[in-house]
């Protein structure tokens, strides 16, 4: 089932996608920006790091969205 996730950078969100994987909305998110693939690295399940600046996706509440 797809969710919404907050994409976070450091302490500010950046941003809301939906997708099926918290993995899947940090990357969908980054790639929506421009960023290539080159670039990207992930950090985990949730995380994903361009250029040293590191983003995480959150899942939000059905009412938080």
């Amino acid at each position: 089932m797809r969710a919404s996730y907050a994409i976070t950078s450091s302490r500010r969100q950046v941003g809301i996608i939906n997708a099926w994987s918290a993995a899947e909305a940090v990357i969908e998110y980054l790639r929506s920006r421009g960023f290539g693939d080159r670039d990207i690295v992930r950090l985990g399940t949730s995380s994903a790091s361009w250029r040293g600046a590191v983003f995480t996706a959150t899942r939000l509440d059905p009412d938080e969205s």
